[in-house]
């Protein structure tokens, strides 16, 4: 591997790690995350969803692909949070001021909790004879 592809390399790590920091910001917000734009999210979503595509099937080199999908994959996952934190989050958990990571950490979030569903409880009906 030569200097320009281990720069490249590189650089797809830094890329990466640069989404982490809005990444957390969003699990940690207790509010709808207005303050992100969803519309420059989709925008860099489709950017990044035209670059991978090109380097699948132009391009052909797999540093550019990994790069490119990876830079598709965390844009797509900053917006699915930032969409959740907007729209579905407090729809959820029916009160205001909880973070995603909250809901997280609470065992109710999970469909497939340890602890059994209670069943409901069905009343006797008695038939007069």
């Amino acid at each position: 591997m030569g200097i320009i592809e281990s720069l490249f390399l590189a650089n797809c790590g830094i890329t990466v790690a640069s989404y982490l920091p809005q990444l957390i910001k969003l699990f940690k917000d207790k509010t709808d995350s207005a303050s992100v734009s969803l519309g420059s999210w989709m925008i860099w979503v489709y950017t990044a969803a035209v670059g991978f595509i090109y380097a699948l099937f132009k391009n052909g080199d797999l540093l550019f692909i990994l790069s490119a999908g990876f830079t598709m994959f965390f844009c797509a996952f900053v917006l699915s949070i930032a969409a959740f934190n907007r729209y579905m989050k407090f729809k959820i958990a029916g009160r205001d001021n909880i973070s995603l990571l909250d809901m997280m950490s609470s065992r109710s979030f999970f469909i497939f909790s340890k602890e059994p569903k209670s069943r409901p409880v069905s009343a006797r009906i008695k038939f007069d004879e």
